[in-house]
């Protein structure tokens, strides 16, 4: 099989896949919001020694959001709630990885191994967004800030904030490696790339 085959069938297969994940199948936002709000109660909602973090559902559910953050610094007092959306922060980069990894043309037993490596690693990214979002919340000069960085390390954490959790790539291109690691071995790049070898025609 050419690669330019290879190639074209994976990514057909890939948007096949990424769009219906991202459908909006019945019950499937509202588990996955629920996953998202119980996941950041269990890692966020001790923040440090006087930063506590509640992750809610949110009333008002438009525009994306279905995620209340309340924060609060115990020190001074101050309570501030920030809407959210799972989706874009959890979801949107759950469903490239998924997608990326079943479409990719491997043995079917590696890909479902690579399906849950994924999801570990996927759900650990999306951990890091969350933290990032926490870390610069609570920091500069806000009543509700905990530490402040100084310049140069408030510098890479403005960085990290947009990298990872504010632009597009943060859920387009920071996956891509996740998917890399968990469905691809040195071996595998000429196997899936040869071009068939000529049959051998007969006298």
């Amino acid at each position: 099989m050419r690669p330019a085959r290879v190639l074209g069938g994976f990514f057909l297969r890939f948007l096949v896949v990424f769009v219906l994940l991202m459908a909006p199948w019945p019950g499937v936002s509202e588990a996955y919001a629920a996953f998202f709000r119980a996941g950041g109660n269990f890692l966020f909602s001790t923040f440090g020694s006087e930063g506590r973090v509640r992750f809610l559902p949110f009333a008002d559910a438009d525009a994306g959001h279905d995620t209340e953050v309340v924060l609060i610094n115990r020190r001074t007092g101050v309570q501030v709630s920030v809407a959210g959306g799972s989706r874009l922060q959890g979801f949107n980069p759950t469903a490239f990885v998924l997608a990326l990894i079943l479409a990719t043309p491997i043995p079917w037993s590696r890909r479902w191994r690579a399906v849950v490596f994924g999801l570990i690693l996927v759900n650990a990214y999306v951990a890091l967004r969350v933290m990032l979002f926490l870390l610069a919340t609570f920091s500069g000069d806000s009543p509700l800030a905990l530490f402040s960085p100084g310049p140069i390390c408030g510098a890479i954490l403005d960085f990290l904030y947009w990298v990872c959790v504010t632009s597009f790539a943060g859920w387009l291109i920071v996956p891509l490696p996740i998917w890399a690691l968990v469905s691809f071995r040195r071996s595998d790049w000429p196997t899936i790339l040869q071009r068939p070898t000529p049959r051998s025609r007969r006298g």
